[in-house]
């Protein structure tokens, strides 16, 4: 067979090479919905703003619960931790690999001087989802928001005057003119490692090393294999994952709240919900860090509200819906007490 046949049927067979893999890589994890580093993705869809004549409801938000078993790392205040966080294997650990050589000299410093690194305190991330609830309701433009602070101060001058903690929080609404008491639940909070995938895959390696092959037996030979194994491997294949350079590492990230709406004055329940969002979240997007001394994973409160503002906006958008059907509306506002 002439070789200029040859030619353009292996130049040919290189395109349906490419092809193959690129829909392989696709099932593998390329159209699934992730935050990309650089541009992070907004918490769904917006709630619609309401109606030209509708009337905010003035609630408070209080007692939010932490009931997620929130084990496999901690949540900490907003801060500059550079120098206590640990540079390990990403194989270890689920930090981002992308540290600079400073943090592993100031590491090695503390550990030669034997200097613990100082933990932190914990962030309730009960009190965390409240606060993002609050910001979420508040934004939805139906729900005008009595600070939790201003209500708490009026409770504790009414029981220092001798009403019960039920009497106190009827006559702090009445005064304060709210209309319904918002509680919640925070349920799950769990980050777990969902695929592990190497940024410079093997087979691209190999086929644009090919193209640089002088001997013409040895580039065929090699294009041949390339083509064996595209139409022979299984999509599950290890062959798949192998590669070079930095590997990336994307999480599953589960967040789960209830919402309660209470009457102010009968303290009878008018609405529950809970929602559950479950999301592939990158690692460097999540700013994971790994603590020096015990190798526990952190995260900061920033980057746990953003992920707790996903499931805050589900649950508020059903209850926007319950609300412009008119099954929760602005009452006749108890007036607020005189100065």
């Amino acid at each position: 067979m002439p070789r200029f046949i040859l030619r353009r049927t292996a130049i040919l067979l290189i395109f349906t090479y490419c092809g193959v893999l690129a829909t392989r890589c696709t099932s593998f994890g390329g159209a699934r919905e992730t935050s990309d580093y650089s541009q992070l993705e907004t918490a769904g869809p917006e709630v619609p703003p309401p109606p030209a004549d509708f009337v905010p409801i003035r609630v408070v938000l209080l007692n939010f619960r932490n009931a997620a078993d929130v084990t496999r790392f901690d949540v900490i205040p907003d801060g500059d931790y550079s120098e206590y966080i640990a540079n390990a294997p990403p194989s270890e650990t689920t930090e981002d690999t992308s540290q600079d050589t400073s943090q592993d000299t100031s590491q090695e410093t503390a550990q030669e001087t034997g200097e613990a690194a100082p933990e932190p305190n914990s962030v309730d991330t009960g009190a965390v989802a409240r606060e993002i609830t609050e910001t979420t309701l508040f934004q939805s433009g139906r729900f005008e928001v009595v600070p939790e602070f201003t209500f708490r101060s009026k409770m504790e001058t009414l029981r220092a005057a001798g009403q019960d903690e039920t009497a106190a929080v009827q006559s702090a609404a009445r005064d304060l003119g709210v209309q319904y008491i918002v509680y919640g639940s925070l349920t799950d909070f769990e980050i777990r490692q969902q695929q592990e995938y190497w940024k410079l895959p093997l087979w691209a390696i190999l086929l644009v090393a090919s193209f640089f092959i002088q001997d013409k037996d040895l580039r065929n030979f090699v294009w041949y294999m390339m083509i064996r194994v595209a139409l022979v491997a299984p999509l599950n294949s290890p062959v798949w994952d192998y590669g070079i350079q930095w590997n990336d590492l994307d999480l599953n990230v589960d967040v789960g709240m209830d919402l309660r709406i209470v009457d102010a004055l009968s303290g009878s329940v008018v609405y529950s919900n809970s929602k559950s969002v479950t999301r592939v979240e990158n690692v460097r997007n999540l700013n994971l860090m790994v603590w020096s001394s015990n190798r526990r994973i952190k995260i900061t409160q920033s980057n746990a509200g953003r992920q707790i503002r996903y499931v805050a906006r589900e649950l508020v958008r059903d209850l926007a819906g319950y609300v412009d059907a008119g099954q929760l509306s602005a009452t006749e506002s108890p007036a607020p007490a005189n100065p």
